[in-house]
């Protein structure tokens, strides 16, 4: 699958969704050692010790680390499919299905950590109010589940890409695309969050521009990959 596949509607091919199934199922074991851990972290021991410290506790510890965490795990991961694609290719399947297993992989990881969004905040809320503590929640708690997702799915798609980049070209083009493969969209939308009061239809339609770029820029360098022997 790539861009192209979607546009015109046609399905999937099965090689796509095994290496899907497979490439997220990795991942999700790690999600379940990561996020409980995440939640633990963040929502309660986090307040846990600015109480035993009497500290001035922030707004919320939680929005902090779900606007970073997440971010990173999914660059790391998604950097790390490159890996996988020779081995793809050896086994008789397509340049194009392992671009879509990769952007389908990311955007359900990004889905995951999106989901667990109001989760966090109501574990917080709860251990703020038994402290007393005022806690300082999205009002809107769909649009910060929204807006988690875009980031995150950013956030892998860079990191996607500045992989594949550096598989492709070198260390060396790898590390001068940087700036424009991962530093900027990830800087951009993250000050566009940031700084946008309030978040609005524009800028959701901004983010999933990037998304989109990002996702053709992607199967764009995956399919000119040229793999010993193979060809897709």
């Amino acid at each position: 699958m790539s861009a192209t596949s979607l546009a015109h509607g046609r399905p999937l091919p099965s090689a796509t969704w095994r290496t899907t199934g497979w490439l997220f199922g990795r991942t999700l074991r790690i999600l379940a050692v990561v996020v409980p851990l995440l939640l633990l972290l963040a929502t309660g021991l986090a307040p846990a010790v600015v109480a035993y410290f009497r500290v001035e506790a922030p707004g919320s510890f939680w929005s902090f680390a779900v606007a970073q965490a997440p971010g990173v795990f999914i660059l790391v991961i998604a950097a790390m499919t490159v890996a996988h694609l020779a081995t793809h290719l050896a086994f008789g399947m397509t340049r194009r299905s392992f671009a879509a297993a990769v952007v389908l992989t990311v955007l359900a990881v990004a889905a995951v950590f999106a989901l667990i969004v109001p989760v966090g905040y109501a574990l917080e809320g709860a251990h703020f109010g038994a402290y007393g503590w005022a806690h300082a929640a999205p009002a809107d708690l769909a649009l910060a589940v929204l807006t988690s997702f875009l980031r995150t799915a950013v956030w892998g798609l860079a990191g996607a890409l500045s992989a594949v980049i550096w598989y492709r070209f070198g260390g060396f083009v790898g590390v001068v695309a940087l700036p424009l493969t991962a530093v900027y969209p990830i800087v951009s939308t993250s000050m566009r969050i940031e700084r946008a009061t309030p978040f609005g239809f524009g800028d959701v339609a901004v983010m999933i521009g990037v998304v989109a770029l990002l996702t053709a820029a992607y199967a764009a360098v995956v399919l000119g990959v040229a793999v010993k022997g193979k060809a897709a």
